[in-house]
């Protein structure tokens, strides 16, 4: 045999051959840094309420939280709490008659929140002639199953009356 010959010129380009088998996954990255936190919502609280309805308070009477209506006797008023929280923000308003209406002397309506049957702090006085009161000073702090009540209490000779009350748990 001879010696071999020049190399002859490039021929044309072949078809694509058939796409391979894909390969295995690669190992996970390392994890990314934390993010910020973002800003905190707003606190919770729950707004309880209650009031004499369409029945006038002349007297020294109870009040309820969560239904309509008074009585002579706490006891059939006394609501428990359904969570541990501070009471606070005493709203009383929606007088159909201001306390002098009657005229004659200081008349006035005391209307103070109850825990497990004994005043807090928390009470504000509608006198004269006033149609609504708050205590937005006052705080007292329940226990989840703590009884709350409403005393409302007539000052000398105060008008008849209808009002309404609200609080706020949290």
């Amino acid at each position: 045999t001879g010696p071999a010959g020049a190399q002859g010129p490039l021929g044309l380009t072949g078809a694509t051959g058939a796409t391979g088998a894909t390969g295995a996954t690669g190992a996970a990255g390392a994890a990314g840094a934390d993010g910020t936190n973002g800003t905190d919502g707003v606190s919770g609280h729950v707004v309880l309420s209650g009031g004499t309805g369409a029945s006038s308070v002349s007297t020294d009477v109870f009040g309820s939280f969560g239904f309509t209506g008074t009585n002579a006797s706490e006891g059939n008023v006394l609501v428990p709490v359904a969570t541990a929280g501070t009471i606070s923000q005493l709203f009383v308003g929606g007088l159909s008659n201001d306390p002098n209406a009657g005229g004659g002397g200081v008349q006035t309506w005391t209307v103070t929140v109850r825990k497990n049957g004994a005043a807090t702090a928390v009470t504000c006085v509608i006198s004269e002639t006033a149609t609504s009161c708050n205590d937005v000073t006052h705080t007292a702090t329940f226990a989840a199953g703590d009884t709350i009540s409403l005393d409302v209490n007539a000052g000398g000779n105060p008008s008849s009356t209808t009002m309404g009350w609200s609080v706020k748990l949290q």
